[in-house]
């Protein structure tokens, strides 16, 4: 009973750190959209710029594989908050396309290192009897401070400007610097010819088990991350105008709104987080993924007939849960691929991650390059239509909590 607290509490540890990283980086989701002209960027810089640091991580990943090969968890994780940390501070104070989009690529291969340490973490000091739980509460706390960073930067980004929000959350990041000295290290020794395995197309495509696991975590990503994430901003830019809405009798502008509904993946990943892990356990993995395929694909449609914010925010609502169940399921799903005796789990580790970024890459990389041509409300029914076939590839599968 003891240890099993101890490996949960390494667990909530490694997630505070990942967590605060992203705080400077959620910023940018709500900010970039609607004061780019002030950096000199256009929107279609905006895009690359949202997209380059998860293009990178095709590289980054596997390399972040390789050192989590050779060093312990916590040298390397220490290391990588640090570097968020100087990251998050430089985006208050540099302008223009190339600075921006060299500060985007070093966040890109720092965020391989925190994300596949902190599922490192998950499969360590886990088995497979609680591991859909631990990977619900760890990815409950490390959304927190994207989400949050969201909702406070949209309110400060209104009230204060831009550099001073950015400026508070970069603190934020560095107060979690002394916790990953906390950290302890559990890891399996490795060959050094393992070390040296190479992650190629053929470990992102040839593991049938895998790869079907890969393309629902890009999808869900896609459509109910990176999609909804890095346009909401100016959909609700579209549908409310500049001066934002009349809410609770004050005017809320659309930074501040956007951070709000942002804000709302804090409550649905934190509170419900573990409990669909849990449910998965129980119930089976199909069944649960099958029921939040169909829940996201439906808040699409929703989103794509709303007008009024009461009906956006459930909309928001909805896709958000999906999205957040669908990350625990799939995660698990993986991590019981890999088991805490496997010496290269962490290369199928840095394999799944590659199709997380493959999804949350596509979508601000896409939208912001077609979002003059073509409407909000296609773009939400073709994910929509999407997200529906592939729940349906689920209603024949055995509902089973081993690896899909």
């Amino acid at each position: 009973m003891r240890n099993n607290q101890d490996n949960l509490m390494n667990i909530v540890r490694a997630a505070l750190v990942v967590s605060a990283s992203n705080l400077g980086d959620s910023l940018l989701y709500v900010a970039l959209p609607l004061v780019h002209s002030s950096f000199g960027l256009s929107i279609v810089h905006v895009g690359i710029l949202l997209s380059a640091n998860r293009l990178v991580r095709f590289i980054s990943n596997t390399f972040a594989g390789y050192v989590y090969g050779k060093k312990p968890l916590k040298c390397v994780l220490v290391a990588a908050i640090i570097a968020a940390f100087f990251i998050n501070l430089s985006y208050g104070y540099i302008e223009g396309f190339l600075p921006f989009l060299l500060m985007r690529l070093c966040w890109g291969i720092t965020w391989s290192f925190l994300r596949l340490g902190g599922y490192i973490s998950v499969v360590s000091f886990s088995d497979e009897l609680n591991r859909g739980r631990y990977m619900g509460i760890y990815q409950s706390i490390a959304s927190i401070g994207f989400l949050s960073g969201g909702l406070i930067g949209g309110i400060l980004l209104d009230s204060w400007g831009y550099t001073s929000a950015n400026l508070l959350l970069a603190f934020g990041t560095f107060l979690v610097i002394p916790i990953a000295f906390t950290l302890k290290n559990k890891q399996t020794e490795t060959s050094e010819q393992d070390q040296v395995k190479r992650l190629d197309i053929q470990t992102l495509i040839g593991n049938s088990e895998l790869l079907r696991i890969g393309v629902g975590i890009m999808l869900t990503k896609l459509f109910l991350g990176s999609l909804i994430s890095s346009t909401l901003s100016l959909y609700l830019l579209e549908i409310f105008g500049s001066e934002g809405v009349s809410l609770l009798g004050r005017e809320v502008g659309i930074a501040s709104l956007t951070g709000f509904l942002l804000s709302f993946r804090i409550f649905t990943r934190f509170l419900l987080g573990p409990v669909i892990g849990s449910l998965s356990d129980k119930l089976g993995r199909h069944r649960t993924m099958f029921t939040l395929f169909l829940s996201g694909s439906f808040s699409l449609i929703m989103l794509m007939l709303s007008n009024s914010l009461l009906l956006i925010t459930l909309a928001v609502i909805v896709s958000f849960l999906s999205d957040a169940g669908l990350g625990v399921v799939i995660a698990s799903n993986v991590s019981n691929m890999v088991g805490t005796d496997d010496s290269n789990g962490q290369y199928t580790l840095s394999a799944f991650t590659n199709w997380i970024d493959i999804g949350s890459a596509l979508g601000p990389l896409v939208i912001f390059s077609l979002i003059s041509e073509v409407s909000f409300n296609t773009i939400f029914a073709g994910a929509s239509t999407i997200l529906l076939l592939y729940a349906v590839s689920f209603v024949r599968q055995p509902n089973t909590n081993m690896a899909m």
